[in-house]
């Protein structure tokens, strides 16, 4: 599961330095839920309304130094997780992840 720890890490970083207005004090709801099948990963903000999937994924056959800064972790959280969704919910960003768990 320590890909789940590096999506989490990836979208609490994303939130905490860009959803708020310089001064305000970030926040965010973290739910998390487990099945045998699936984890479930809840992101829940109240900070400028945002979706992370509807950005386009950067054109990685470009040189570093001629792609726009950022969008990385954006790609990477959206290939370490089998579902992705989002929504804004009465002022609030919402961000489900889903992780299916392979039997052992």
């Amino acid at each position: 599961m320590i890909d789940l720890r590096v999506v989490a890490e990836e979208v609490l970083t994303n939130v905490a330095k860009h959803a708020f207005e310089p001064g305000m004090t970030p926040a965010l709801d973290l739910r998390v839920s487990f099945t045998e099948a699936a984890v479930r990963l809840e992101f829940r903000d109240e900070g400028r309304a945002f979706d992370p999937l509807g950005e386009p994924p950067p054109d990685l056959d470009l040189p570093p130094e001629q792609r726009p800064l950022g969008g990385l972790g954006l790609t990477l959280v959206r290939a370490l997780v089998d579902e992705a969704r989002y929504e804004r919910e009465v002022g609030a960003n919402v961000l489900r992840l889903v992780k299916r768990r392979t039997p052992q």
